[in-house]
């Protein structure tokens, strides 16, 4: 059995924001990208199942990777601030071996977002906004692993499954005019698959089929955001 674990990887980046209200019409389009400066990777092999009997145990750098994220919604019925809509991510983890080379993971998603977003008074010019997302995905990754040369090159493996997130944020702002405010806020999300198929690819072209054990994820975001609206 093998696992791979990213820890402590920080990224920073920016977000765009877009709503369009047109009688009924109102869809909201999100697009963040965040590009990362630090953190590390950790390959460990098992001859065992769980996770006994260690043959094979390296850390790697891994500060050179990117995270995308594209969601539009739009509001569903009477209740105020839910909506669904379609969420895709991107992303790209590396390790950073001897000199240049570098492997890459890249998982990605794509499925349904259901939304809910309530926002508050708190006096004056304060306001508050909590959000929480549920998405439902498919998940599908592909890798390319630099260190063995019986893998083929781009794609070393791909693997499949499904996938679940849940994402809630909090934001604190302030009214600078009518239609300008700017806010500070944080994100929190948990990312977990099922299990799936993992295809490995052999540089001879042949193909063997193993089990994907799963894969989870815990984000913390933290940010500041200006808001300007234009009616």
């Amino acid at each position: 059995m093998s696992e791979l674990t990213w820890r402590k990887v920080e990224r920073y980046g920016a977000s765009l924001d877009v709503q369009i209200k047109l009688a009924w019409f109102k869809p909201s389009l999100s697009f963040s990208g965040e590009k990362s400066f630090s953190g590390y990777a950790n390959d460990v092999d098992y001859a065992l199942d769980n996770r006994q009997g260690v043959k094979y145990n390296r850390f790697f750098k891994s500060d050179d990777g990117h995270f995308y994220r594209l969601r539009l919604t739009h509001p569903i019925g009477k209740i105020e601030g839910f909506g669904l809509g379609i969420s895709f991510n991107d992303q790209k983890l590396t390790l950073k071996h001897d000199g240049d080379i570098s492997s890459s993971y890249r998982p990605k998603s794509l499925g349904m977002i259901a939304m809910f977003s309530k926002n508050y008074v708190l006096g004056g010019n304060f306001f508050a906004n909590m959000n929480h997302a549920i998405i439902v995905s498919r998940f599908f990754a592909n890798a390319s692993w630099k260190l063995r040369e019986d893998l083929n090159q781009p794609v070393s493996f791909s693997q499949y499954a499904f996938m679940g997130e849940f994402a809630s944020s909090l934001k604190i702002g302030y009214k600078l005019a009518k239609d300008l405010s700017i806010s500070l806020g944080c994100e929190l999300s948990r990312v977990q698959t099922t299990s799936g198929d993992d295809y490995l690819f052999f540089a001879d072209d042949r193909t063997a089929l193993t089990r994907f054990n799963g894969l989870e994820s815990d984000t913390f975001r933290i940010g500041i955001s200006i808001v300007q609206a234009f009616y």
